[in-house]
């Protein structure tokens, strides 16, 4: 319900243009949006699933998608 997604604290979505997930984490963060919380979408260009995780250290992509998560967690986790 948005009564309750309103309050969900700061988000970031993660996915790639070729997950299977990558259009309720577009909806998800679009919803968050309009009810005013604070979200983050990181889209990897040809990623799929978890493709950060799994091959994340060996692509630059994946090395900039885990520099970006790393990034944020420092900027949300250090209030």
């Amino acid at each position: 319900s948005d009564a309750v997604i309103a309050k969900f604290p700061p988000t970031l979505f993660v996915t790639g243009s070729r997950a299977m997930e990558m259009s309720s984490a577009i909806v998800s963060h679009a919803q968050m949006l309009r009810l005013g919380v604070d979200s983050q979408l990181y889209m990897i260009e040809g990623g799929w699933h978890g493709s950060f995780v799994l091959a994340g250290q060996n692509s630059p992509e994946g090395k900039a998608a885990v520099t970006y998560i790393a990034r944020w967690f420092d900027q949300h986790l250090a209030h």
